[in-house]
């Protein structure tokens, strides 16, 4: 067997993923945004009619929690 380097490494070649397929945040630690990221998840899964989303004055619930996943995405693939 061929020995590819370290676990760190590995991580790295799947794109900051642990083995677990967790995101891991630069120290080891869960990413700051996730608790966020779970409550778009839950908005969606339950709908903007029982669980406000993030309000933006004049524009569609469900639009507006589609652009706020669209942005925590960006962000969590940009490593911010």
């Amino acid at each position: 067997m061929i020995d590819t380097g370290s676990a760190t490494d590995d991580a790295a070649t799947r794109g900051g993923h642990s083995a677990d397929g967790s995101a891991d945040g630069p120290t080891g630690s869960p990413p700051i945004e996730s608790a966020d990221w779970e409550d778009l998840v839950t908005t969606a899964l339950l709908g903007t009619a029982r669980r406000p989303g993030p309000a933006v004055p004049g524009k569609d619930p469900a639009a507006a929690l589609l652009d706020a996943a669209a942005v925590r995405t960006v962000r969590r693939r940009a490593g911010i």
